[in-house]
Order: C-alpha cells, then structure tokens, then sequence
C-alpha cells in the first residue's frame, strides 16, 4: 500500500496541513456509473491513504484533521481535540458510512501525528502505521515518544475498535521539553501478508531502535536510512532491516507477493546498499530503486531505475502472476530495459511499467502526462491481473487512449485504465476544481470497483463517473470516488479486455489477426479474406490475405486460384492444377478440367497416365511421353527414357551418359567421347576424339600419332609438332623431336636445319649450344660471378660446369690462354686483347711488375724497373740505363750500374771509384788503370802517372824558358808543347810496363769487389793519399759533388700509381670459388689471385 507522506519537520512548530503545491485536473471523460463523497469540516483536513478489501468492496480511509474540529462522512463523524490528529473512517461499496473516529494525540503544544499508510487484512482488520510526536492513544493504548518523532504501528478490528498498537522509538532524550537530539523513525507505507503478519516501511535519522543512522546524534537531519520491520498480526515485531545509501531515503510504498515476501520503493541519490546488493545512479539525481527483502528479514535483490534526471516510484502492486507494477514520475528520460520513457517536456511526467520476478526483467513501459505537471500517485490491479488502474494528479492536456483531458484550472485528478498485460492505455476518467486537487490512495474491489481517495479545495466535480459535485466547507477537505464498469471486462476470459480483444466472445489470448480486418482468427470464418472459408475448401486458411479465388477456364493464365483450393497460385500455391506434381517440375502447372462439371480438377498424375511425371497428361498434353527431352517424333526409343545423342540414334538408354547409346557404344560401361579412329563412345581424356587406348599422346588433345615414339606428336599443326617425325629425338627449344647427340635440348643441325636456323652449333657439349660470333667458343659461362658483371644484351647463360665459354660472345677472337676464350687477339699470342698488355707483341703478353716491359723480356719481371743496357726492365735508381746492381745475382761486374745514385756514370773498369764516362761527372782519367789520384785532370790514375805527367809538364815549362820568352812567337811556343806531350807519353808508357808488373795480391789488397760498390776505395782515396806518391801541397782540398741521376733532372719524384694489386691487397670470393678484385677500382680491369703463387692476374 502507498501513501503521500509527510517530509520531516526541522521542529514540532513547523508541522500544519497544507496541499502538495503541484496538484492537477482534466475534462472531457467517458461516462461510468459511481459515487462521490467528502469529508464535510469547518477547518482543513486531509486524507493520508485509503484502502479497499477485495471481498466485499469496503472502503476504509485515514487522513488528518484539525484540531478542535469534527469531520463528517455521512451520519459519522470524528472530533478532534486540541491538537491536529489522525483521522478513520469506513463505508460499504456504495457509499454508507459505517463510522469515523479519531486517535487523540496529546501533550506539550508541539505534540503531533501523521498518517503514512493504511492495509487490511483478507478478514477486515486494518492496520496503520505513520508518525506521532509526544502521545498518542489508540483506544485504550497510550504510545509516548521517546525521539523527536517515533513511529506508531497500530491494529483495529474491522468496527473501528483497536486491538493493539506499537513504537519504535528513537534515543530516549525527549524530557517532554526539549529535544536534545535529531532522532527520528517516521512510518510512511504498510501491507499485510496472507497469514496476517505486517510489513510496514519508513525511514530514521540518528540513534533510534530501527538503527543508528550516520549522523547519529546531530541536529542536521540531512541524512535518512531506510528501515523494514515485520509485526505478527498480534503485534510482536520479528525482525527489522535497514539499507543506507547517501542523502535522504524514505521507503515510498511496500506490496506483498504471493510468496510472502515484501517489495518496497525509495528514492535515492548515486548510490544505496540493500545488505549486500546495491545499486547506483547518477550523485545529485533522485533516482528510483526496488528491492526485495524475505519474510525472515533478508534482503533478496535489488533494482535501479536509471533517468537522465529525477526517477520517482510512487507505488508497486503485485498482480498474483508473478508481475510487478509500478507507478511514478520523472524529470527527464529514464530507462526500463530497452524500453526508454521520455518526458513530454513538463515539470513532470508520470510513467507505469511492468516487471517479471522470475526472469528479472521488464515487461513493458509507458508514460503518461502533457507538458506541464503530472504526477501518478497510486497504483492499483483487477482480481483477475489483467487490468490496471492508476490515479494521478495533472494540470496538463493529453489524452488517454481515445478520451482527451484539459485541466479546468489547477490539478485535476486523474483515473487512467490500462491493459495489464501490454500497458496499453485503455480509458481516462476525471474530477476536477478550478482549484487544486490531489489524489492520495486507491483500491479495488474484486467486483471491479474503483475508489480513489483524495483533497480538494473549492468545486469538485464527479459527473464523469455519475457522481456529484462537492463544495468545501474550508481550504481543502477530502474526498472518496468511486466508480464501476471503468475496469476492462474479458467476456472470454482470455486475459485481453473486451474493448481490446478482437474476439471478445471467444477466447483467442495471442489477439491473432491474420486478415487484419479486426476479427480475430478465432472467429473469422475467412481468416485469409480470399472468399474461400476456412473450412469450406480452404488449404490455405492463413495464406496470402486481400484477394480473391477466381478460376477462369477461358484464360487459365489470369486464374488467381486455378484449383480453387483457395491458395494464391504461384504465391503459395505449390500444385497449382492439383496433380499431385508441384509447380517446380510440372510442366503443365495449369492442366485443362471442366469447370462445368467439376467443382474442382480431378485429374492426378501417374504412371500410366504420365510416364515421365512431369504433369502434363500423356494422352493430350505430352509430345514427349518419356521425358527425355527428344520429342516422340525423333525419339529412336519413344517409350523409354534415354539420353543418347550421337550416331543418329536419340533418345535412346546410355548407361554410361556419354551420348552413345548403348546399342552402338564400344565402351558402354565407360563415359567416353572418342569418335575418331575405330572405338566409338570409349574414354578420350584429352579430347581429341581419340580414345586413349588409341592416342600416343592420350592427354595432348592436337597429337594422337607418334610415328617415332618419341613422345612429340606428327601433327605438325598440334602441340609440339614432332620436326623429325620419323627419326626419335629429343630436342625442345630449336625445334621439337629431332636427334640431339648431347642431350642439351637443341637439335643437331642437318642438311635442313643448320646453325643459322638454331641447330647445335656444339653437338657433342652438353654445356654449349650457341655461338653468336662464330668463333667456335660457346655463349655460355660457368663463371657465375659473370652475372653480374656481363652486359644484359650479351648472348648466353650461366651452365654449371659450363666448357670452352666465350668471354667475348658478341665479338669473334682466337683467344684461348687464362680460360678467356673466343676473345680478339690482334698478335696472336692466345691473350685476349683486353687482357694482353701488349696487344700488338706475340712475344709479350704480361707485365707483372707494371714497368712497360713484358715479363718475357724483363729480367725483373717482379719489380717495375727501367733498366734498357745491361739488362731489360730491372730497377735504375739513377735512370741512366743500367740496372742497379742487386748484390748476388747480378753485380757491377755483370755490367750493372757502378754508379747507381749518379746518371752520368754506369762503369768502372779498374774499381777505382771514378766512371769511365769522360763526359760524367768526375771521369776516370786512366779509365783502364787502378788510380787513387783526385787531382783535377788526373782523376783515377795511379800517382806515379801522375808524378811522371807532373815531371814532363816541369821539363816543358823549362824547356819554355829554354826557347824564348812569354811574349815569343806561337811557332815557338808550339814546339815545345809537342816535345812535352811527347815527354808525357813515353813516361805514360813506361808507368803502364811499372803497374802492370804489379801482381795480383797487391790488386786485391788495394780494392775489394763489393759487387760494384766503390765506398771503401772511394772512401780511402779522398780521406787519405796513398802512400809512397809525392803530392802538391794544398790548402783544401775540393769537395765533391754529388751526383745526379737523369731521371731526377728531367722528373721531379712524384707517387706511382700499382700497376697492379699487391701481395697485401684483399678482393672477394666468387661463386666461382676465386678471389676477385677491380683494380683500381672503377677501372673496369678485374684481377684473379693466383692460387699458387698468390700474386694477382689481370682476367678482365
């Protein structure tokens, strides 16, 4: 049961009746049968809650009145004392007061009472709880707080006498005077179960017997938990629960199921807990949450109904199908399950839903309510589940189903009907004032009547529902209307309400409607609507709708049903003409009867009838009896099926499918094309027409004769066409089939096919096929490093283990040393040109010392010399042809170079250290004689030929002086020079008898053969005269001068570039196996190390 509870007051003062704020009204209703009434009072009253027991319609109310007032229902009235107080009342189904009383409360002058909600049991009794403040008395039963306001719970029998009533208090610190603290437990929804025990719900702040709440103690009053007690029906309490979430809670409404357990409501802000089960929403919205708490006091499960504002649940009322329904409203969307409710753009907009217990899940939802204010207050059910009703108070315009509503001035209250079993809205009825009205509770009787309980102000008006029209005696007074016939009836029983139920006489609970034409199938005789009944003839009862059977035997093909079995030919219709052969293989789908006659075709396929069965009779229809395909006039075997086609016999059996009839088939058992050659009908797998037992080439389908069995066939039209059809070959890529004496795929060349052709040009080297320059070297390499340097446009390929490869492929040559093959040779020496170093010399081919003399030649074919006299190509320090000497091979005396650091002197003949070039630097005067002497014009010569030359020269000088003076005549003169050279001459002759007398110990104590080195004699000749020779006296002697090579006068030295890589330099290792290096790099000329002497030759 739900009631509109009253909010806390921050003090007792605070506490005066008083209208909600937003209260509403329509007009325009459908008529019903019904009463109305009013609790008629001087001063204000209100009604808190109303209930109706089911089993006779009795109507019990409670609410509030003033004080030191009396309120009138009827011939009953309750006085009120000093203090506003509680209020009850009943009446019978039709309006008889049967009494009225109120509950006395007492004490200071804050003391107060509040109803929060009323139940009754199945025998009558009521129960009532709410919340009082001071004492209040129940008959002979006093209740004193002991809180700032505690909760009553209290029992009467059904004539209004109290059997019993309780408190939950809160902390013990009222002293009649003052309250010390904010504790408060305040009874705001109650039901009773089937065996008589109570379940009433509120909420509590601070210290109190239900719990003690967070600000337990505190004065603020800003944070109230929810509680759930239980009382057995004598008035003992069993249990209580609490659940807490943030912000203000209050338990709305509590309904019990059918297996005792309890349902109850609160509102609640971001999150809650129910013992262990929560829920959240959105912090700052006041959202929606039911729970489920057992009949021993646990807490079973618990919802949220989410909204993008505030999501309010007013009421539950239990169907007895295991149904939920719940009334409310919202602010904005929310949410119930898929189902989304949205507001019409009003302050607020009231809602209804459904819910099913077992699957927990909804069933449906709906809303309700205009643009300005709606709040749906109540909720209640019919006996039977499936109709709904609920009160609601509106100042907006809408409709409710068919039945508009605008409000006559403020809040009007509203009765809206709907289907229980959809949430279809079905009906609206209306009371309403030019001032406000606010429906409170509501019941129904198991006879169907509705009664709502409500206040209003001013004028109201029942006239909707036949009732009448009230005034109030002061601000606002309440009322009770009741109505009847408002409630779907359901004739059938089916669950669907008559206005609803498209077979209101016959039970039809799934409302099916085939036709669509609002008679339900259940009793529409032609459910389809084709003119055929459903039971007259009908195969299709429920088939295709809004046509109609015709059968035209003038034009078969406009015909909608041509065997009149009112089935939609073609649409649904499989057997169109009725023969017993469906439409997908009839071929006479529409076969001719006699409409004048017969009511409907009679005629069934068979064998007899219709040996092919396909539908169209043999006797009339039919040009092809069997079937087959061949009409009978071709047909070879008329009367039996058959699919042959080949050799003029059609239509015949062909076990084997081929084409060929059995009678002429050579392969009968096997499905064969071959039509060629002398079997007929047997397999030909490559179709050629030839069977494969006949085909030498049974799966190339241009070849089937192979004359030389060489596996290429004759046809010289067909695939690889055998060039040599009577000699066996195996050639592949110049020609096919012909003979290739090395096996390499290219034929050997023939009086027809010669090389220009494409013929072998090496037919007995596997590896060689081709010979671009005709030169007789092969295009093909076994080099594989070549493939990346070779020119793409070259002829050729890499051959594993290619021979005699061509390195010039494009380029006739003669060229075969160093494996460079077929490569121009201008002089003939067997070096490819671009490999000989002197390409115009047979003699020479190689220089490995890079000194522009080939090795042959060179007699230091390692060093890179310029040597030219005494031997070719050696190294010459000095560049005046004659190779240095090298100490053990070749010496001075061998004719290497005396002189290696001067140009201008290469021979000393007597080791004597001074050349024997006359024209060189410090010449040997006595070139033929071993001489120490350094005087100028007497170098090299022994000193006594020189003491003698000294000697004559002094006899000629004083001969001079013999013969005339200085100034005398030349002749004079001249004669004396003649005498002295002559002197000099014999004394020079007489000197080379001395020397030559001279043996050969003293020759070699004088000199040391060095290989041509003249250090040591040079040395002692200019550091100290020999001995035994007079010598002028001198003060200096003059210095020596080095000498110059010509090279070093002609060139300054500058860096050769390596003619060739050196011992030290690396390459990189080829596929080949070698070692590779360009050299220089960029250069173009490739070089191979040697693999024995490791010296690196030029290949490339």
């Amino acid at each position: 049961m739900t009631t509109l509870a009253m909010p806390p007051m921050s003090s007792p003062e605070d506490f005066q009746l008083q209208e909600n704020p937003s209260e509403i009204s329509m007009a325009g209703a459908r008529t019903a049968t019904g009463w109305s009434q009013f609790g008629d009072s001087s001063n204000p009253a209100n009604i808190g809650d109303l209930a109706v027991l089911d089993s006779n319609g009795d109507i019990y109310a409670a609410g509030m009145m003033s004080a030191s007032s009396a309120l009138s229902f009827g011939t009953q009235t309750a006085s009120s004392s000093a203090t506003v107080q509680p209020w009850f009342a009943k009446s019978d189904d039709s309006g008889n007061w049967q009494w009225a009383n109120a509950v006395p409360v007492s004490g200071g002058q804050f003391a107060e009472a509040n109803i929060g909600g009323i139940a009754l049991s199945s025998s009558g009794d009521m129960y009532v709880t709410g919340v009082f403040y001071d004492n209040i008395t129940f008959g002979s039963i006093n209740l004193r707080s002991t809180g700032y306001y505690d909760c009553f719970i209290a029992k009467s029998n059904s004539a209004g006498q109290w059997q019993w009533a309780q408190a939950l208090h809160g902390n013990a610190d009222y002293d009649g005077t003052t309250v010390m603290t904010l504790d408060v437990v305040w009874g705001t929804a109650i039901d009773v179960d089937s065996s008589g025990n109570v379940i009433i719900g509120g909420f509590f702040i601070g210290n109190t017997d239900v719990g003690v709440a967070v600000d337990s103690g505190g004065t603020s009053g800003n944070d109230a938990e929810i509680f759930v007690a239980k009382y057995s029906g004598s008035g003992n309490l069993q249990w209580t629960k609490d659940a807490r979430g943030a912000g203000f809670q209050e338990v709305a409404s509590v309904t019990i199921d059918v297996n005792n357990d309890a349902w109850i409501s609160t509102s609640f802000d971001g999150n809650m807990a129910f013992g262990s089960y929560s829920v959240t929403g959105t912090a700052g919205n006041s959202e929606g949450a039911f729970a489920k708490i057992s009949s021993s006091g646990a807490w079973a499960s618990a919802n949220p109904i989410n909204g993008a504002g505030d999501v309010i649940i007013t009421a539950i009322a239990e169907t007895g199908g295991g149904d939920l329904l719940m009334s409310g409203y919202l602010t904005s969307d929310a949410s119930f399950g898929t189902t989304l409710i949205a507001s019409a753009g009003g302050d607020t907009f009231g809602w209804i839903s459904s819910y099913n217990i077992a699957s927990d899940s909804w069933n449906w939802a709906n809303g309700l309510g205009g643009s300005s204010y709606d709040i749906i207050s109540d909720i209640a059910v019919s006996s039977d589940g499936n109709s709904g009703v609920v009160v609601m108070s509106s100042a907006s315009s809408f409709s409710v189903a068919s039945d508009a509503f605008s409000p006559l001035g403020f809040n009007d209250s509203i009765v809206a009907v709907f289907d229980a079993n959809t949430g279809n809205w079905l009906r609206g009825f209306f009371a309403g004032s030019t001032a406000n009205d606010w429906p409170a509770g509501m019941g129904v009787s198991t006879a169907g009547q509705v009664v709502v309980g409500g206040l209003f102000a001013d004028t109201i008006d029942f006239a909707s529902t036949g009732g009448s029209t009230h005034t109030s005696s002061s601000d606002f007074a309440p009322y009770i209307w009741a109505m009847n016939g408002v409630l779907a009836a359901d004739s059938d029983g089916d669950g669907i309400s008559d206005e609803e139920d498209n077979c209101p006489s016959d039970a039809n609970p799934t409302q099916d409607d085939h036709d669509m034409d609002g008679e339900g199938d259940e009793c529409d005789y032609d459910d389809d609507n084709d003119t055929v009944l459903d039971n007259s003839g009908d195969d299709c009862p429920l088939g295709v709708i809004d046509w109609v059977s015709d059968s035209d035997a003038m034009d078969k093909n406009s015909s909608t049903d041509w065997d009149l079995d009112g089935c939609k030919d073609i649409v649904e219709d499989d057997d169109i003409d009725n023969d017993n052969v469906t439409n997908d293989i009839d071929d006479c789908i529409r076969s001719e009867w006699d409409h004048s006659v017969l009511i409907r075709p009679t005629w069934v396929s068979n064998m007899s009838n219709d040996i092919d069965g396909d539908g169209c009779r043999d006797a009339d229809e039919d040009d092809d009896d069997d079937g087959d395909g061949v009409l009978d006039g071709f047909d070879s075997c008329p009367t039996i099926a058959g699919t042959s086609t080949m050799g003029n016999h059609l239509g015949c059996p062909d076990d084997d499918g081929d084409g060929w009839s059995n009678m002429i088939d050579d392969c009968p058992f096997v499905n064969g094309t071959s039509s060629n050659g002398t079997l007929n009908g047997c397999q030909d797998t490559d179709g050629d027409g030839w069977a494969d037992s006949e085909d030498a080439l049974m799966y190339e389908p241009t070849q089937w004769i192979d004359s030389d069995g060489d596996g290429f066939g004759d046809n010289q039209d067909g695939f690889r066409a055998d060039a040599c059809p009577n000699d066996e070959g195996y050639s592949i890529y110049d020609r096919w089939g012909c003979p290739d004496w090395d096996s390499d795929g290219y034929s050997a060349p023939d009086d027809f096919w010669t090389l220009g052709d494409g013929a072998d040009a090496f037919d007995d080297l596997p590896t060689q096929w081709a010979d671009t320059d005709d030169d007789g070297y092969g295009d093909n390499y076994e080099n594989q490093s070549w493939s990346n340097t070779r020119p793409a446009s070259w002829p050729g390929e890499y051959v594993y283990l290619a021979q005699f490869q061509d390195s010039c492929p494009t380029i006739e040559g003669t060229s075969t040393k160093d494996d460079y093959y077929g490569c121009r040779d201008i002089d003939g020496d067997g070096y490819a040109d671009d490999i000989d170093v002197f390409p115009f010399n047979a003699e020479e081919w190689d220089d490995t010392d890079g000194d522009g003399i080939g090795d042959n030649g060179d007699a230091c074919y390692l060093q890179n010399g310029n040597s030219t006299f005494d031997r070719i190509g050696c190294l010459d320090s000095d560049g005046d042809g004659y190779s240095d000497p090298d100490g053990i091979t070749w010496k001075a005396s061998d004719g290497a170079d005396a002189f290696r650091t001067d140009a201008t002197q290469w021979s000393d003949r007597d080791k004597d250290t001074f050349g024997d070039n006359p024209n060189g630097t410090e010449p040997d005067a006595c070139p033929d004689e071993h001489g120490t002497s350094t005087k100028v014009g007497w170098l090299g010569c022994p000193p006594d030929v020189v003491a003698a030359a000294e000697a004559a020269e002094q006899e000629g000088n004083e001969a001079g002086g013999l013969f005339g003076s200085g100034d005398g005549s030349d002749g004079g003169s001249m004669l004396y020079i003649v005498i002295a050279v002559v002197a000099v001459v014999i004394i020079t002759a007489l000197l080379l008898l001395l020397f030559s007398r001279r043996g050969d110990d003293e020759e070699d104590k004088a000199w040391a053969d060095d290989g041509g080195y003249a250090a040591d004699a040079y040395s002692q000749a200019y550091g100290q005269q020999a001995a035994g020779y007079a010598q002028p006296a001198m003060g200096q002697q003059p210095e020596r001068m080095p000498a110059q090579t010509q090279a070093s006068v002609l060139m300054p030295t500058q860096p050769v570039q390596q003619a060739a890589p050196t011992l030290d330099m690396v390459g990189q290792m080829r596929s080949d196996g070698n070692e590779w290096m360009e050299y220089p790099e960029g250069g173009g000329m490739w070089y191979m190390r040697d693999a024995v002497s490791r010296q690196w030759v030029r290949k490339i």
